[in-house]
């Protein structure tokens, strides 16, 4: 009997230095075996020169970059796919330099961590409910403004609250700014810039 895809280890934030190995590690199981999609940004991750895919045993795939560099910075999320249906995990991935930071701008604008409902100011379509639950990336909608933009749901923890007082920090075009962080009921809401 097919079994849909369940990571037993999801994808978790990390910061890489450029220029040495970066190494994303997930563990799914599902039967059968499902097929899987490394996205960047909700883009394709096309394997190259610098970026392999790797199975070891049963269950531990991994992508990994040779050289990372700054563009690499970004929101990762691998979606397994079978006949029995589909799981996606996602992270956010940050590769600092090592030494110089000359190209590094200061922030634009200091996000903070703010206690509402986030069902006032946001709009989440039918269709888009299920990505919320799997931590996957969404889109949601401004209720003032109607202005369409992605979000994220995660845990409202310490690791979420370092990573923002990181953004505040660094600053960077190639960076996933954020816009905008909910925090209700033990769940945070990132909405990201354009």
């Amino acid at each position: 009997m097919a079994e849909r895809p369940k990571f037993i280890q999801p994808l978790l934030d990390r910061t890489f230095s450029d220029g040495k190995p970066m190494k994303l590690d997930i563990r799914v199981e599902g039967s059968p075996f499902p097929e899987l999609k490394w996205m960047k940004d909700w883009k394709p991750i096309v394997e190259s020169h610098r970026i392999k895919f790797v199975q070891d045993g049963p269950y531990l795939c991994s992508m990994i970059i040779s050289n990372p560099i700054w563009r690499d910075s970004g929101i990762y999320s691998v979606i397994a796919i079978n006949d029995a249906g589909q799981s996606t995990t996602s992270c956010t991935v940050t590769v600092e330099a090592d030494g110089e930071y000359n190209d590094v701008q200061l922030p634009r604008k200091k996000v903070t961590i703010e206690s509402k409902k986030l069902r006032e100011i946001y709009e989440i379509d039918e269709s888009e409910e299920k990505k919320a639950s799997t931590g996957a990336p969404f889109l949601v909608k401004n209720k003032k403004t109607e202005e369409i933009l992605i979000g994220q749901l995660k845990i409202f923890d310490d690791s979420l609250k370092r990573g923002v007082g990181i953004h505040n920090i660094l600053d960077h075009p190639s960076f996933v700014q954020y816009r905008q962080v909910i925090a209700e009921d033990g769940q945070a809401l990132i909405v990201y810039e354009k």
